[in-house]
């Protein structure tokens, strides 16, 4: 495989700031609640590991659907962390880290979560089976991924942030290492959401 970008992309924590700070990744627009709601159905256990949680839409159905659910989002944007649309923190039943996803390893000392969860994440990495291997070492149960789907995108459209457009072939490689791939649901128009059972 190799990449749509070179080493110099676009992706860092100044320019997701910029993203959020701008709006410009609307948490509520209906595509990204639809997904959230199909990976919302995979969930297994009582915890939740979102990596690159964004705003954490993601994390607000998970806590409105699982009763005794705790949640742990991980982004490297403090503005998208900031304007998060969690609901009042009852219980301690979430809280949210910045930081590089590739920190977590001393952040949590080998902690485990029924689910984790790489939402629109894998396409935006240079290094996509690294990323995958940290999610398995914290994942007990399952991984869920979401993809956009190959070749639904023109490179204008992936705005320059996207590294790979994955195959169906090479989405298979990547996630087989781990475990069990479910089969591709349909998480909107644009993209695939993928469980991976450990």
């Amino acid at each position: 495989m190799s990449p749509l970008l070179s080493a110099e992309t676009v992706n860092s924590p100044e320019y997701w700031d910029g993203i959020y700070r701008a709006n410009a990744f609307p948490t509520h627009d209906p595509s990204n609640i639809a997904r959230y709601l199909v990976a919302a159905t995979l969930q297994r256990g009582d915890s939740a590991l979102d990596l690159g949680c964004g705003q954490a839409g993601l994390g607000r159905v998970l806590l409105d659907q699982h009763a005794h659910l705790t949640y742990l989002g991980f982004d490297y944007s403090q503005a998208a962390l900031q304007s998060h649309c969690l609901p009042r923190n009852q219980e301690g039943r979430w809280a949210l880290w910045c930081g590089d996803c590739y920190e977590l390893a001393n952040e949590l000392c080998g902690q485990e979560f029924g689910t984790v969860y790489l939402l629109e994440l894998l396409e935006h990495n240079f290094d996509p089976e690294a990323l995958l291997a940290l999610a398995a070492g914290h994942a007990a149960e399952r991984i869920v991924i979401s993809v956009p789907m190959h070749g639904i995108l023109s490179y204008r459209e992936h705005r320059g942030e996207h590294a790979w457009d994955f195959t169906d072939v090479e989405l298979d490689d990547l996630l087989r290492p781990h475990g069990a791939v479910g089969p591709r649901l349909l998480g909107n128009h644009l993209c695939w959401v993928v469980g991976v059972d450990r």
